[in-house]
């Protein structure tokens, strides 16, 4: 599959990489003009992601992207309710 990365530097290895990946770079900076730093409700990326996910982890049915890891906590903890009430 490839490398495994973790990012212990909280979004430096990110910069990192728009440092280096010009076209990576060029492509946030057109979706930065394009939608804002914020997609909203739903964005055709997240769609993408979401069928490439299925495509490769098949289990997955279900997926949502969330802002933060907060957020993702607390959906985590809303989900483990709803599963044990």
């Amino acid at each position: 599959m490839g490398n495994r990365y973790i990012d212990f530097f909280a979004g430096r290895l990110v910069r990192q990489c728009l440092q280096q990946l010009q076209a990576v770079r060029d492509k946030v900076i057109e979706m930065l003009q394009t939608c804002g730093p914020v997609t909203g409700l739903f964005h055709e990326y997240e769609l993408k992601l979401a069928q490439l996910i299925n495509r490769f982890i098949a289990i997955v049915e279900m997926f949502r992207m969330l802002g933060s890891g907060t957020e993702s906590v607390m959906a985590a903890i809303r989900a483990a309710r709803n599963l044990h009430p």
